[in-house]
């Protein structure tokens, strides 16, 4: 298990915790509150970097919020663009998860906490993440993987469209 933090010694930064979820990653999953375009930017550099099989696949889930939008829309066109991405919009203010899944060979990497995909949270914000690894063997393997599934195939999360993305512009 892993913590960031930018005063313990022994912890790494939000962004060194990204390249440890990415690297040896076969599928990565996440869900997050919000995203703006320094942040979308630097995921498509994590799987440009690190995805690189032909099969390689990566769902998103991200928040759209209608009374106080803090998701740009730039920042879903970027994800949007990206072969390997499938994205869907979380349309209800109620999200608040900040969580990436990386299924690899003979695990997953979690990677949990305060950070949503923004320069500040990757570079400078006192953030809170833990990063550990979990064996197929142990219940939270599939207590993890099924939660994000019903997330991903629940009635709030919607597939981006150009349609959401120009409605959402708008606000």
């Amino acid at each position: 298990m892993v913590f960031t933090s930018k005063f313990k010694k022994d912890a790494i930064s939000v962004n060194e915790a990204f390249h440890e979820l990415f690297k040896d990653a076969e599928e990565v999953y996440g869900i997050i509150a919000y995203v703006k375009r320094e942040g979308a930017e630097f995921l498509k550099e994590m799987i440009n970097r690190y995805l690189k099989r032909k099969n390689s696949l990566v769902k998103l889930i991200v928040g759209l919020q209608t009374t106080n939008p803090i998701t740009e829309p730039d920042a879903l066109r970027v994800l949007k663009n990206i072969k390997k991405v499938n994205i869907k919009v979380y349309r209800n203010d109620g999200l608040h998860a900040k969580v990436f899944i990386a299924k690899k060979k003979n695990r997953i990497t979690v990677l949990c906490g305060s950070s949503n995909l923004t320069k500040s949270a990757l570079k400078s914000n006192l953030e809170a993440n833990v990063l550990i690894d979990i064996l197929p063997k142990e219940t939270s393997y599939d207590t993890i993987i099924n939660w994000f599934n019903l997330c991903y195939n629940g009635s709030n999360a919607q597939k981006l469209t150009n349609d959401i993305l120009e409605k959402y512009k708008k606000f």
